[in-house]
């Protein structure tokens, strides 16, 4: 066997190398992504969570929060304000989810259609509608965007 053989060798076993490592690390980069959309779907669910835990065990707070919602002209200034902070922790949240599974194709179709079923069930009450005509410049553009466009799709389920 002449140099040239074992070079030739060589070559070949450091091709089957690199191969093997290229598997090995599609592999890899498989499974990190599939625990990094758990993770970031376990942790938006956790702050979901604890955001209506927070709402639902203070009497005080979950009275304001439902007024806020169906009556919003009847909030004192200071509960009108409360209720704005409450709104924004929400509607912050729900952006962030908005943001991961659009930018980082995150989560799962499914996923999709439960964000917009809860978005759209809160800006059916008029307490919602008045936040975010106020407000939605709190937002970025294109979660504006979404939201205005799903508003309208709304409006036209309402009208038809």
């Amino acid at each position: 066997m002449t140099i040239q053989d074992l070079g030739s060798i060589g070559e070949f076993v450091a091709a089957l190398a690199t191969l093997a490592t290229l598997v090995y690390l599609a592999i890899q980069v498989k499974s990190n992504t599939k625990t990094s959309r758990g993770n970031t779907h376990h942790d938006t669910a956790t702050a979901w969570s604890e955001l209506a835990f927070k709402i639902g065990a203070d009497a005080e707070l979950s009275a304001m929060n439902h007024l806020g919602r169906t009556n919003p002209e009847k909030l004192s200034k200071e509960d009108r304000a409360r209720f704005n902070a409450l709104v924004d922790a929400q509607m912050s949240l729900i952006e962030n989810i908005w943001v991961q599974y659009n930018e980082y194709n995150l989560f799962a179709k499914s996923n999709q259609d439960r964000f917009d079923f809860i978005l759209r069930s809160m800006f059916l009450t008029p307490g919602i509608q008045q936040y975010w005509s106020s407000r939605s410049r709190g937002f970025t553009k294109e979660f504006r965007d979404y939201i205005e466009m799903d508003l309208a799709l709304l409006e036209d389920e309402k009208t038809n």
